[in-house]
């Protein structure tokens, strides 16, 4: 699927790329549903397959346009992505600002290389997801739809490359902040909902606009937004594409701190410090067990917090705070 900015509009909207489904309305019921009781990388995994499958029984009707990525597992950076750290913080800065950081396969490649520096830095105890300009991200760029054509094999790997993207700001370890305004459309809104933490502008607006297109949702928003705002919800705001602005969050059920424009940066890099300065052993913890959450039972949970307390007892930092403390 290719999110995009249409030049003649004034809002964003998407267009074809990815994938296209017989009935995706249909099928966006079926998926949200079932994916509440999966792990994330098992929703980003049914996704995967649904496309997969459903590519394969229209190959003969439909074309896919699919950038063309290197192999190399650790991509190289390029200037549509800024990256800079400051106090433990890692800030990553989607940067096409002509084009409302519109999403292309080199904004994607650098955006996966940025967050695996950031994970990978043990400097770095937070990230914050920002973009330049006037928006957050506007979606895919239509500017680039019909110059990558693809076959399966192509589609199967550029999908690959958009759920590396969730994998990296979910699966990882650290706490990842948006600190979001203008507009946040399709992939720009997935990688919204992949965030732990949202400060969002409060004239900033929002919506996911492929089933009308007759596509589908990525980033395993099928289960993270029903965790986040419930099924209902969830479903109706991928179903019909409706457009939301930050006055919608907490009707949405959004934990996203709403604030005026010009603090949406001090905002969250105030938070962002916050939770660096925190021992990063149980942030980490934290973030892991909580992801886990929603696919595990009782027992399951108790057996994560049992191994995640028992790190923190015998870890040295941790007794010389306790005894801090009690000094």
């Amino acid at each position: 699927m290719r999110r995009t900015l249409c030049p003649r509009r004034k809002a964003p909207r998407e267009d074809m790329g990815r994938h296209r489904f017989d009935c995706p309305s249909i099928q966006t019921v079926d998926l949200i549903s079932h994916s509440q009781n999966l792990a994330l990388s098992n929703s980003i995994k049914l996704v995967e397959s649904y496309a997969r499958d459903h590519n394969s029984a229209g190959m003969n009707r439909v074309r896919f346009a699919i950038p063309h990525f290197d192999a190399n597992p650790k991509p190289a950076m390029n200037d549509t992505v800024l990256y800079e750290v400051a106090d433990a913080v890692a800030t990553v800065t989607l940067n096409r600002p002509d084009r409302l950081n519109a999403i292309n396969p080199q904004l994607l490649q650098a955006f996966a290389a940025a967050l695996h520096q950031a994970n990978t830095d043990p400097a770095v105890h937070t990230i914050i997801l920002r973009g330049a300009g006037r928006a957050f991200c506007a979606g895919d760029d239509l500017k680039e739809f019909d110059s990558q054509v693809g076959n399966e094999t192509q589609t199967r790997a550029y999908i690959e490359r958009i759920q590396d993207v969730t994998r990296a700001l979910c699966l990882n370890r650290k706490m990842v902040i948006g600190a979001i305004h203008g507009w946040a459309v399709g992939g720009g809104l997935e990688w919204v909902i992949n965030c732990d933490f949202v400060v969002i502008a409060r004239d900033a607006r929002f919506f996911f606009p492929e089933i009308s297109l007759g596509i589908f949702v990525t980033g395993g928003v099928t289960r993270l937004l029903t965790q986040q705002i419930g099924v209902a919800k969830a479903r109706r705001m991928i179903l019909l594409g409706e457009r939301y602005s930050a006055q919608d969050v907490a009707t949405l059920g959004f934990d996203w701190q709403v604030v005026e424009p010009d603090q949406v940066n001090t905002q969250a890099f105030a938070l962002a410090q916050r939770i660096a300065a925190l021992p990063q052993g149980p942030v980490r913890n934290l973030k892991q067990a909580l992801r886990e959450a929603p696919s595990t039972d009782l027992e399951g949970a108790m057996a994560i917090e049992t191994e995640a307390t028992l790190r923190g007892f015998l870890d040295p930092e941790s007794a010389q705070r306790a005894r801090d403390r009690l000094g």
